[in-house]
């Protein structure tokens, strides 16, 4: 079934080659919902959207329906059965069957208006709380609108009310608290939203560093991480890119992600991430990262300022120290299989440790050899100092004395 698009003149402001998604948050009935609706053709057009209920937040697709001057009108769409979204050969699916209708009417920033199924008529009211550009040339279905453009294992998956209002409001829930871990007077707790599961740091004291950079920054980061879940188990719809029932309805591993705190100070934060995350796809992204956070700045922390000549890669120093000192597997062959040497110099990385250590190891390894990744040398950062940036006192006192 195709739908004609759902015209209403709006006050968007919009330049040729863009459109706006526009975010409305609301009630439908007496249950929190959030909407996007957004058209690729025209800013003076809706076309199609998405909208979540607060206590699932897994999206729902809205496809448009022809409505009168003035008004909006879509049909959302149901879950997929392998039966009910028949894949062509391509792998493509078909439109899934369909549910209720919406019949909207704009007052402002207001939407209001009906959502009926069946012998069922509940209303509608909702807020205008943001925006955000959209390509029309990329974004034409709910699913391309739910597509978290980020890097989820490159310390760089944050989003934000401003470019993400949507999925921000989205994740707007009361979150569950986990208990306060002390380390000397050092101490932090995780927090997760509850459906997810997700536990993920949040800093409590670390000595008189003002801490709203690195807890922001930290928000940031879970809210990508639960956004893909979230998305992960949308695709039930067709909409929302349906491949068959293997891959869709679940969190996609995020759920059993684990995030362990190893290292907290004034100065600095450090974890680990590790777990095998899949929502479809060619192969799982099995992997064991390692991530520091300069807690004043509330930034990555940059490696360069603790280990002398470490720019993309570590010095060749640091590189071939690591060779001659770290600790070997048992498995002789398999040591010569993976070619541990080899992998040193590209995928070195360092995870803090508590009293001022650092463990070195093999990460962020391509999936062919994602099994060989290893924990390669440990030591005191007071052993390493040649190695050392004259900056990493700044982060870590101990060696100035």
């Amino acid at each position: 079934m195709r739908y004609a698009a759902a015209v209403l003149v709006l006050a968007l402001s919009a330049t040729p080659a863009f459109a706006d998604a526009v975010t409305y948050r609301g009630m439908l009935g007496k249950l929190p919902i959030v909407v996007e609706l957004a058209d690729p053709a025209s800013p003076a057009e809706l076309g199609f959207g998405r909208y979540a209920y607060m206590s699932k937040g897994i999206d729902i697709p809205l496809d448009p329906l022809e409505a009168d001057a003035g008004t909006l009108a879509f049909v959302e769409q149901l879950p997929c059965t392998d039966e009910t979204c028949t894949r062509t050969d391509d792998g493509s699916p078909i439109e899934g069957p369909i549910g209720a209708t919406w019949q909207l009417t704009p007052d402002g920033d207001r939407l209001t208006g009906t959502w009926v199924d069946g012998d069922t008529t509940l209303p509608v009211t909702l807020t205008r709380i943001g925006k955000r550009r959209i390509d029309p040339q990329a974004a034409h279905t709910a699913g391309d609108l739910a597509d978290v453009n980020i890097s989820f294992l490159s310390g760089e998956s944050r989003m934000s009310p401003e470019t993400d209002p949507y999925d921000w409001a989205k994740l707007q829930v009361a979150p569950k608290v986990g208990a306060e871990t002390d380390w000397d007077g050092m101490r932090f707790q995780y927090v997760s939203d509850p459906r997810v599961g997700l536990a993920y740091p949040r800093i409590i004291k670390a000595g008189d560093t003002d801490l709203g950079p690195a807890n922001a920054y930290l928000e940031a980061q879970q809210a990508a991480m639960n956004a893909d879940a979230l998305n992960c188990k949308a695709k039930v719809y067709a909409g929302m890119g349906f491949m068959g029932v293997d891959f869709g309805g679940t969190l996609g591993g995020w759920d059993e992600e684990q995030v362990t705190v190893t290292y907290l100070s004034a100065h600095v934060l450090g974890w680990t991430e590790s777990g095998s995350l899949w929502c479809g796809g060619a192969y799982p992204e099995n992997h064991a990262n390692y991530y520091a956070l300069d807690t004043a700045a509330g930034e990555p922390l940059q490696l360069g300022q603790i280990f002398r000549d470490w720019t993309d890669h570590p010095s060749k120093e640091l590189v071939d120290f690591i060779k001659a000192n770290r600790e070997h597997d048992s498995d002789a062959d398999w040591e010569a299989e993976c070619g541990i040497d080899e992998l040193i110099g590209e995928y070195l990385a360092v995870r803090f440790e508590q009293d001022d250590r650092v463990t070195f190891a093999l990460s962020g390894l391509p999936h062919v050899i994602a099994a060989c990744g290893m924990d390669l040398y440990s030591a005191s950062l007071t052993d390493l100092v040649p190695y050392l940036a004259s900056t990493a006192e700044n982060y870590f006192p101990a060696l100035a004395d």
